[in-house]
């Protein structure tokens, strides 16, 4: 399960990333130049200023929001009897929560169809909204790492890569299981070599 959990959730989010990249070109250059300012080789790169990118940050904070890998449900369990608005949830009965309607919700997010990385700039996002690795004992053991991995491949395909959409503008779909999106979804083309 860890292997799983941890490898392909993280592929789908870089695909979603990918994504974003080829339908909003403005942000592909925007995230370019700041690489380009932050790290002249690829080998620069490391744990100490792998985190000094806001933007990066914020640009994949919107992509976990708009195209989550996990969009489905986190199951729980009910430790005692508990009424929740109208509803009575009874001890030991398993509960599912579906959290990706709370990331297109406009009580939670200002133009909530609308990509806009720069929303993660603002103060005051409730911790309890944006819950992409879950929150409290039972979140995502491996959050740091997944977002390390994905910063990683990002840099390296910004230096290296441009990112374009094949054809008309592709949807992105949310697949229960996690497959491959369209085998062309987007095309790499090769920079500055």
């Amino acid at each position: 399960m860890l292997i799983f959990a941890g490898i392909d959730t993280t592929s789908n989010l870089f695909g979603a990333c990918c994504y974003a990249l080829s339908i909003h070109p403005e942000w592909q250059i925007k995230l370019r130049e700041e690489v380009q300012k932050q790290y002249s080789t690829y080998e620069q790169l490391n744990s100490d200023n792998i985190n000094v990118s806001n933007q990066i940050t914020n640009f994949i904070n919107e992509c976990m929001r708009m195209y989550t890998p996990v969009p489905y449900f986190i199951e729980r369990e009910v430790k005692q009897d508990h009424k929740v608005g109208d509803y009575f949830l009874k001890k030991n009965s398993e509960v599912s929560l579906c959290l990706f309607p709370n990331n297109y919700d406009s009580k939670n997010y200002k133009d909530p169809f609308t990509f806009n990385p720069d929303r993660w700039n603002q103060q005051g996002i409730d911790p309890f909204v944006f819950l992409p690795f879950s929150i409290g004992k039972r979140n995502c053991i491996g959050q740091h790492m997944a977002l390390m991995e994905l910063k990683c491949l990002l840099v390296y395909l910004l230096m290296n890569f441009e990112v374009n959409s094949v054809g008309e503008k592709q949807v992105w779909t949310f697949k229960f299981v996690y497959t491959i999106q369209n085998e062309k979804f987007i095309k790499l083309k090769r920079i500055g070599k």
